[in-house]
């Protein structure tokens, strides 16, 4: 009888692991810990699907000088761990010279994002991140306040 009883405490015990690990495994994933970073560096993210079922975020909270903000995630597993984080700004159609866009996408100018300009006219940044740590949260952070950095630098050198 007491054997019985180790082997039931023995299998509650697994059992209580195993759901916590799972939950552990479903709120530490690529999205939550990217929304959680914005979150600590004092902005307001909504969550999205795209056509392809994988996570965007849309930042709610204002960047100075940028119109819209978001991040998408590329090649996520079943956990929502993805391979791929690209940070987008859009800072709308701006009057601004080929060379200076060149300028900040110059290997010189040791900048993480590229600008761009769309066939509407409107200039974009964005920043893409390869096989991203997820739980490096403080790397995350860092790359997070990074981007939002440069969206403000580049609004900044381009709307005087």
């Amino acid at each position: 009888m007491k054997s019985i009883k180790i082997i039931i405490l023995l299998m509650v015990s697994v059992f209580t692991v195993s759901v916590v690990a799972a939950e552990k495994t479903i709120k530490n994933n690529t999205e939550s810990v990217v929304a959680l970073a914005f979150s600590k560096l004092g902005h307001q993210v909504k969550h999205h699907l795209d056509i392809q079922k994988e996570p965007h975020l849309v930042l709610v909270s204002d960047i100075k000088g940028i119109k819209q903000a978001a991040v998408f995630f590329d090649d996520c597993d079943y956990k929502n761990i993805c391979e791929d984080v690209t940070f987008y700004s859009d800072l709308g159609k701006v009057e601004v010279s080929d060379l200076r866009l060149n300028a900040w996408n110059h290997i010189n100018a040791k900048k993480r994002s590229k600008v761009f300009r769309s066939g509407d006219g409107s200039i974009g940044l964005s920043m893409t991140v390869s096989f991203i740590d997820h739980h490096d949260t403080s790397g995350i952070e860092m790359l997070t306040g990074l981007f939002i950095l440069e969206s403000e630098l580049l609004a900044l050198t381009t709307h005087y």
